[in-house]
């Protein structure tokens, strides 16, 4: 069901064993003009996934331990539950990242929800941002600029991977930004994405008719 390892934003991918990793190597591309509605181009910033296999014999990518711990505890926030029935609501975890942070949290959503997802580099006064939207009723999650206007905001064909999304079940979601990348994983699904723009400093998660628990939320804005 899902024959990649990353989206559009990551080519020439290779492997190495090392210390009993599989380590994948591969780059993220530049776009054009830096610019968020430009071409990728054939260049880039290097990026490492672990490759590995889950419990039902497919194979999943996670962030190696050794780039994730380099970085300090960071800061928590506060337990939270986003109940929406009928509309889209947000909440704000955290209001001053910066151009190198790593985000975790775990999400359960209920039964009938529309979608959710992960906004940052939010601007709070004008509700623009980069965000991660996960589709639920398509069991698949895409990068866009939010809102996506005037259209296209930004060149997101292919940035986009197919996940199995089910209600009641918690999902570990993973995000290491660094300057104008941002990579995300979630269940051993990764996604890599360049982008240009800093429309401000907010981190925040949403909701769309329905309900979404948030616990064990954390940042990190500092390497050890």
């Amino acid at each position: 069901a899902d024959d990649a390892f990353d989206g559009r934003a990551y080519y020439a991918g290779r492997t190495f064993c090392l210390n009993g990793q599989r380590i994948l190597f591969g780059w993220v591309p530049t776009k054009e003009n830096c610019d968020d509605r430009g071409n990728f181009e054939w260049a880039g910033t290097f990026v490492a996934h672990e490759v590995y296999q889950r419990e039902d014999g497919t194979l999943g990518v996670r962030i190696p331990d050794t780039v994730w711990n380099a970085f300090d505890e960071g800061e928590k926030a506060e337990d939270i539950v986003i109940d929406t029935p009928y509309a889209r609501q947000e909440q704000i975890l955290f209001n001053d990242t910066t151009d190198l942070f790593r985000f975790e949290a775990d999400v359960e959503f209920s039964e009938g929800t529309r979608s959710f997802g992960l906004r940052f580099y939010e601007n709070e006064e004008t509700g623009q941002s980069y965000q991660y939207l996960f589709n639920i009723k398509e069991n698949r999650y895409r990068f866009e600029t939010s809102p996506n206007m005037p259209w296209p905001a930004n060149q997101n064909i292919g940035l986009e991977r197919p996940i199995r999304l089910e209600a009641g079940k918690k999902y570990h979601i993973q995000m290491i930004l660094d300057d104008t990348i941002a990579t995300i994983y979630v269940d051993g699904v990764a996604l890599n994405t360049r982008f240009y723009q800093k429309f401000g400093q907010s981190l925040s998660l949403f909701v769309t008719d329905g309900t979404l628990t948030v616990t064990n939320a954390g940042l990190s804005k500092t390497i050890k």
